[in-house]
C-alpha cells in the first residue's frame, strides 16, 4: 500500500463524489489506461496479418482504495452503505488532481463498478474498495478551461520546440 498523490472525483450534474483524497491508502500507483478497436485481417496464406485503427479510443482507470474504520460494525456497515450509493446511470468527469501538480479530466467517463469488501487478514478494521472507470478523451484542465478552441495537442508542446522555429529565421 502507498499513499496517493492523487484526489479522484466523479463529477456529475447531481454532485461530486470524492472517490480517494491526497494521502489516503491505495493498492497501488493510478495508471491509466487507453485502447481503442482495431480491424484485424489477413489474406490467405498470409504469414502475417494486419490491423486498422478504428478509432474510438477509451481511457480506463482501475485502483484501489483503502479506509480505516472503528469496529467491525462499522466496516461493514461502510461495505454495505458504500455499495447502495453507487451512482447507477449516471455519466459524468473523472477528475485526477495530482498533489502539487496537474489536474486532468476524463471527458463522458461513467464508474462500472465499485467493490468495497472487508480487507483480511488484518489486525485492524479496514476495507478495500475497487473502482473501474471507463471514459473518452483525457485533457489536462488547463487545455479545457483556458484554452476552449484551441487543439489540445498544441497547448502540450514544449516551449522550446516552439521558439526554436522562431530563433531559426
Amino acid at each position: 500500500m502507498i499513499q496517493s498523490l492523487y484526489q479522484v472525483d466523479f463529477i456529475t450534474a447531481t454532485g461530486t463524489l470524492r472517490l480517494v483524497d491526497a494521502g489516503d491508502l491505495i493498492e497501488a500507483d493510478i495508471a491509466p489506461k487507453v485502447s481503442q478497436s482495431a480491424a484485424q485481417y489477413a489474406a490467405i496464406n498470409a504469414p502475417w496479418g494486419e490491423t486498422v485503427a478504428e478509432g474510438g479510443a477509451m481511457v480506463t482507470v482501475d485502483f484501489s482504495a483503502v479506509k480505516n474504520h472503528a469496529s467491525h460494525a462499522a466496516l461493514r456497515g461502510y461495505c454495505m452503505s458504500h455499495a447502495a450509493t453507487f451512482p447507477s446511470g449516471k455519466t459524468g468527469t473523472l477528475r485526477l488532481a495530482i498533489d502539487g501538480g496537474d489536474t486532468w479530466e476524463i471527458s463522458d467517463a461513467t464508474l462500472v463498478s465499485c467493490a468495497p469488501m472487508p480487507k483480511l487478514p488484518t489486525s485492524s478494521f479496514e476495507t478495500l474498495t475497487a473502482y473501474s472507470v471507463t471514459g473518452g478523451q483525457m485533457l489536462p484542465v488547463t487545455a479545457i478551461t483556458l484554452y476552449a478552441g484551441i487543439p489540445f495537442e498544441f497547448i502540450l508542446q514544449n516551449w522550446e520546440d516552439i521558439t526554436s522555429n522562431w530563433e531559426d529565421l
